[in-house]
């Protein structure tokens, strides 16, 4: 085949093709279209659709081109479609709209255009093609739904229900409106939520359950009822009936409607209330309450009505009683007169009769019924109800049997009776006693009581008849009236009697008249007493409330009258007294006795302070026993009771610390070990003492000691628990008591704790006083079984802590009390020691550390008793400061000091001086100053070369003291050597204060120092002050080369110590001196200076 040949048969396949494309579209429904993008939109090809959908012809429409379809286009919606065509060709999109037309023969149509633009070979818009659909009736389905829609939704929204749509999981899918008039919701608001969470918890399982069923059973009606909270918080009562049209792809949910029935069951509940209210009234009256037929026979009765006739039950009495008249009734006439009297007048009251009871018994009763009828006036029945009034109808006879039994006794009754009408006419009258009667008994009756009666007399009747005629119900006189024994006093009762007609009752109350004066008179008498009493006088009710107060006890209780106590106390037990049950014991006590005397109390006043108050009291009975009233005296006592207080906390306390005494110590101590001994827990004591404590109460005065006491007590109570009991024993020594110790280290620990609060100064009067104390502790059961033995341990305790210094404390041990006889009998030497000359002066050189010159010998005193040896000053010195003979031992040390130091001056050292140590004592002692003064005259040693030594606790005990003595003896010449330095309380600042010469640092500084570089440190830094302050600095207790050589390279000023010899008699002094040279300043010089100090 050729080439054009295959062409040719090509194009006839495409032509055949295209005849058949052709013919398929133009088979189809509406129009396929192709137009051309010219000013014309010329259309290139119409489908014969055209014809059936538009009545044109598609070469009709072909010749207008788009002209043609603008033309059919309905006006209205002709805009919208060229812009989406517009739009369409802009955007390369394809489009759709939906519009009408016009048919060539006038009808509309809804037409569905789909298309596109076509594009040329440079991609530009060279037309556009697409097709065209009738979518008329889809058009009126969707009118005709939006209709039924709008109906639907119409009557929804108009309905008085609501209308709810669930899914199977009971999720809101749709609410109607009335949600929001129904339960205040907004329905949007609720949609998503479910629908199970506002109804009421106790209906919520029965909803649940009913909705479940729904799910389950699609046949299932759902209908239930249930309480749901309003938006308000209130709860509604709905009913809600639903069916399951999950389904239906229309619905797809259940579909539930609801009511609000909340009025509805508002009006059965008080229905119910209603028939419950009146079937109580029914079953529970304690009057009968009958139905009975015409006929006579009961229909229904009540439980009251069935007892009333002697059954047991209404049941009973309704198989029972079947013919009325005849069974019940004692007269049967009178059931017929019942049945005549409620014909004519429909009810009846007040019918009484008698009856039989169940057991033949009659009793009396009263009915009263009505006839109930229907519409047309036909009788139903009777009801009524029925009172027994059997003991009323006794009581009326007995009433009529006791009136006959009054007129006798009125006939015998000594009062006068008249009787009169309306003008005073005396109809009547009985004379009880003749003597009463002011004229003869013939001369009353006829008569008008106005003319038989003295005229003011006369007058008050006449006032009397006319208010009894006005309406008054009773009126009382009282006249007097001349008899022939002279005046006598009447009362009389006028009443109404009839209409016209008044009766007077007239009594001689002379007799009465006259003790009634006697009685005011006893009252006024009373009364004056009452209330001017200097004693609370008052009544008072059995429940507690005061019937009458006089002034005094209103005074006693603060308050400004009688009336106004009353009516603030209104319950006595409860408001008076502190402690309420002394009310219901002074009523016990009444009871009991009659009654109650010195009854003590404390009480409250208005103002609430509290007072004591002692009451005398009486119980005022009736005639039966029964209590009518309490009636008594008060007394404040609150001044007595304060002084009996005041006595016995005198008795157990001490007046000036307000600590408790020695009684009341060894009362809590016998009642601590007692409970000791039954639980088995350790109990405390502590003796505590104040150190050289006389020495203060001596020097500055006892109102300094009294006060120092005073704070001292202060500061040792806040150291102590709530349990624990301090005393003051005596002068400076008190006692403690610690009940329920653990452990014995908590007792030291308390016990450090006491010393440690007595540390700081105290400040009395311009004075800074240093204190410090000694203690000593004995354990229960450990140091004693009783309070006896454990003070005398503690005690002693005490006496050793002293022994080793004071200002600390000491644990009893059985050794001490051995240890106590030998202090005792040591006392007990050293007071003959003195006498004896037992007591001896020791001398220690201090040495100029540069030249090896002796300045001064201290004075150190020795005991050497005749049995004992050689007697520690630690032993005696201690017992010498207790006992007071320090200071006769110290003035003695004095003046053997200076006079044995002026001999050796004598010798040829008239350079060499003394130091004496002065104890706390002897330093306070008033006279301190003058002793010295005396001694050195007497001695012949002048002022400069005599160095007075006090430690820096004395220096610090009485801050201005010191002060003052140091000047006065500076005045004088005499050196001041503080001792110990470093180891006391020193401030700086007193001490730039203090006139010293010298400070002497404590031994316990240099023991290590050439090991010690902490103590080097403080050695130098004491030296270095003492340069400062332009003071000599001694170093004590020097006692090898090695110490002695790192002093001297620290520059200390003089040394003293064992290292140079131990203290020695006066006379060993005097042949160590005689081997020493002279210096040019007149002091011994230690043979070989050098080699001994270097």
């Amino acid at each position: 085949m050729s080439k054009a040949q295959a062409i040719q048969s090509e194009d006839k396949e495409f032509l055949a093709y295209t005849s058949r494309f052709l013919r398929l579209i133009d088979s189809l429904p509406g129009i396929v279209f192709s137009g051309s993008n010219d000013a014309q939109w010329s259309m290139q090809y119409l489908s014969r659709g055209c014809l059936a959908l538009t009545g044109y012809s598609s070469d009709e429409l072909a010749q207008k081109g788009g002209e043609a379809f603008n033309a059919i286009t309905h006006p209205e919606d002709l805009p919208r479609v060229l812009a989406t065509l517009s739009a369409a060709i802009a955007s390369s999109e394809p489009y759709e709209v939906e519009y009408r037309i016009r048919t060539k023969s006038g009808e509309e149509k809804w037409v569905l255009e789909k298309g596109h633009r076509v594009l040329d070979e440079d991609q530009c818009t060279c037309g556009i093609e697409g097709f065209i659909t009738d979518i008329t009736p889809l058009k009126r389905a969707e009118a005709a739904l939006i209709q039924a829609e709008a109906r639907w939704r119409s009557l929804i929204h108009n309905s008085s229900d609501l209308i709810t749509i669930l899914d199977a999981q009971g999720t809101v899918l749709y609410h109607s409106p009335v949600l929001k008039r129904l339960l205040g919701y907004h329905p949007q608001n609720c949609e998503g939520k479910s629908a199970f969470g506002l109804v009421h918890p106790q209906d919520r399982k029965q909803v649940q359950q009913t909705f479940q069923q729904a799910i389950t059973h699609t046949e299932f009606t759902l209908t239930v009822e249930y309480r749901f909270r309003h938006q308000d918080g209130s709860w509604r009562f709905l009913e809600s009936t639903g069916r399951n049209l999950l389904a239906d792809p229309a619905v797809a949910g259940i579909v539930v409607n609801t009511r609000d029935i909340t009025d509805h069951k508002r009006t059965e509940s008080a229905l119910r209330q209603a028939e419950e209210k009146y079937r109580s009234i029914f079953e529970n009256a304690v009057e009968g309450i009958f139905q009975s037929s015409p006929e006579g026979r009961y229909i229904r009765v009540n439980p009251a009505l069935a007892r009333m006739y002697g059954y047991d039950s209404p049941e009973e009495l309704l198989a029972h009683l079947t013919d009325i008249g005849r069974q019940l009734y004692v007269d049967p006439e009178r059931r017929a007169e019942f049945q005549r009297l409620i014909d004519q007048q429909t009810i009846v009251t007040h019918f009484e009769a008698q009856v039989y009871r169940r057991d033949g018994s009659i009793i009396w009763i009263t009915e009263h019924a009505r006839a109930v009828r229907d519409g047309t006036g036909k009788l139903l029945y009777y009801e009524g109800t029925v009172e027994n009034i059997t003991d009323r109808k006794r009581t009326e006879l007995q009433l009529l049997q006791t009136t006959s039994e009054l007129k006798a006794i009125f006939q015998a009754l000594p009062d006068l009776y008249f009787r009169v009408d309306h003008d005073s006419t005396i109809l009547d009258f009985k004379a009880g006693r003749r003597t009463d009667l002011y004229l003869e008994p013939e001369e009353f009756l006829g008569r008008r009581m106005t003319d038989v009666l003295p005229p003011p007399v006369a007058t008050q009747f006449s006032g009397a008849i006319d208010r009894i005629l006005s309406g008054e119900a009773r009126v009382d006189l009282e006249y007097v009236l001349p008899m022939p024994d002279g005046e006598q006093t009447f009362e009389a009762r006028l009443l109404p009697l009839l209409q016209t007609q008044i009766i007077a009752v007239i009594r001689n109350i002379t007799k009465r008249k006259r003790a009634e004066n006697e009685l005011r008179q006893a009252e006024e008498k009373y009364r004056s007493i009452f209330e001017n009493a200097t004693e609370g006088i008052f009544q008072s009710s059995p429940s507690g409330s005061y019937i009458s107060a006089n002034p005094a006890l209103a005074r006693i209780y603060g308050y400004d009258s009688p009336q106004e106590l009353q009516h603030h106390l209104t319950d006595i037990g409860r408001q008076l007294y502190v402690n309420p049950d002394r009310r219901q014991q002074f009523v016990h006590s009444i009871l009991e006795q009659g009654q109650v005397t010195d009854f003590e109390s404390q009480v409250y006043r208005k103002d609430g302070s509290v007072i004591w108050i002692s009451e005398n009291a009486r119980a005022v009975r009736d005639r039966q026993g029964n209590i009518l009233y309490f009636e008594g005296t008060v007394e404040d006592i609150s001044a007595r009771k304060q002084a009996e207080l005041t006595i016995h906390y005198q008795a157990f306390h001490d007046l000036l610390t307000g600590l408790p005494n020695r009684a009341l110590f060894d009362d809590r101590l016998n009642q601590a070990l007692a409970d000791a001994r039954r639980y088995q827990h350790l109990l405390a004591v502590f003796f505590l003492d104040l150190d050289r404590f006389k020495v203060i109460n001596d020097t500055l005065g006892h109102a300094i000691g009294d006060q120092l006491l005073q704070q001292v007590a202060q500061r040792l109570l806040p150291c102590l628990r709530e349990i624990d009991t301090i005393a003051r024993w005596g002068g400076d020594e008190f006692t403690l008591l610690l009940p329920h110790v653990q452990t014995p280290a908590d007792s030291v620990k308390i016990a450090e704790r006491l010393l440690a609060s007595l540390k700081p100064p105290f400040s009395l009067k311009g004075h800074n006083l240093h204190i410090t104390a000694s203690l000593g502790i004995a354990l229960y059961p450990h140091d004693g079984e009783d309070g006896t033995t454990l003070l005398r341990n503690a005690d002693a305790a005490l006496y050793r802590a002293k022994e080793e210094g004071r200002n600390g404390l000491y644990c009893y041990t059985p050794m001490l009390n051995s240890r106590g006889h030998e202090l005792l009998a040591l006392e007990s030497e050293l007071h003959k020691a003195l006498e004896q000359q037992e007591l001896d002066v020791y001398y220690q050189p201090q040495i100029n550390a540069a030249t090896g010159e002796i300045l001064r010998l201290e004075a150190l005193v020795r005991w050497q008793h005749s049995q004992l040896g050689l007697v520690s000053p630690q032993t005696f010195i201690g017992l010498a400061e207790e006992n007071g003979l320090i200071m006769p031992i110290g003035q003695w040390v004095l003046e053997t000091a200076c006079h044995q130091c002026r001999q050796w001056q004598a010798r040829g050292f008239p350079g060499l001086g003394t130091a004496v140590n002065l104890s706390v004592r002897q330093f306070q002692q008033p006279h301190l100053v003058q002793q010295v003064a005396e001694t050195l005259q007497y001695t012949g040693l002048a002022a400069d070369r005599l160095e007075l030594e006090i430690t820096e606790t004395t220096a610090m005990q009485n801050v201005n003291l010191t002060r003052t003595l140091l000047h006065e003896l500076d005045q004088m010449g005499v050196g001041i050597a503080l001792d110990d330095f470093g180891s006391g309380y020193s401030s700086l600042n007193y001490l730039r204060q203090f006139p010293l010469h010298s400070i002497k640092i404590d031994r316990t500084f240099i023991q290590e120092l050439p090991y010690s570089v902490q103590d080097q440190a403080i050695v130098k830094a004491v030296i270095a002050l003492g340069r400062g302050l332009n003071l000599s600095v001694v170093a004590e207790g020097v006692e090898s080369q090695s110490q002695l050589k790192v002093l001297r390279s620290l520059g200390c000023d003089i040394i003293q110590g064992y290292f140079f010899g131990p203290p020695i008699a006066a006379a060993a002094m005097t042949q160590l001196l005689e081997q020493c040279t002279c210096s040019e300043s007149g002091q011994p010089l230690l043979p070989q200076p050098k080699a001994i100090l270097h």
